[in-house]
């Protein structure tokens, strides 16, 4: 059975970039196969009474944390990505590292790394929100895969 997920707005208090990127630990942890966001191109406020620009207001006119509402910005000929994107991409290539990391050490001692490196059981309600830890994170597994 392929396990996908569906993100709404971010965790108050926790820095967006730690929360996009870390999305890729997760969801190679539970090998979860595919993510939708739910505002790709949302330029409107929470109920649609009237659209935003959203180069102007990132948040939906306040109705959601700043840079929710979408993960693109509309352009001329297509669409910018926006930080948000380009973080969860990050994460996404985090995965393909892990992959790696899974062919050489297997999946159990990988998932074994992620938990030790953040000293704590990643869930999706629990994880570090430390921003250094992704690279402790890569810094052990190239380490492990050194010996």
């Amino acid at each position: 059975m392929e396990i996908f997920t569906v993100g709404t707005t971010l965790p108050r208090g926790v820095p967006p970039p730690v929360v996009n990127r870390i999305m890729g630990v997760q969801m190679y942890k539970f090998d979860i196969k595919g993510f939708l966001h739910w505002g790709f191109n949302f330029y409107n406020t929470s109920y649609s009474n009237y659209p935003i620009n959203p180069y102007l207001t990132t948040s939906a006119d306040h109705d959601f944390p700043a840079g929710d509402p979408f993960s693109v910005y509309p352009a001329t000929n297509g669409a910018y990505p926006s930080l948000r994107a380009l973080v969860f991409y990050e994460g996404l290539e985090d995965i393909r590292v892990l992959r790696l990391a899974e062919s050489i050490l297997g999946r159990e001692k990988v998932v074994e790394i992620i938990d030790d490196v953040a000293k704590t059981d990643v869930r999706f309600a629990n994880y570090p929100y430390d921003t250094q830890y992704i690279y402790k994170l890569r810094d052990r597994i190239i380490e492990e895969i050194s010996k």
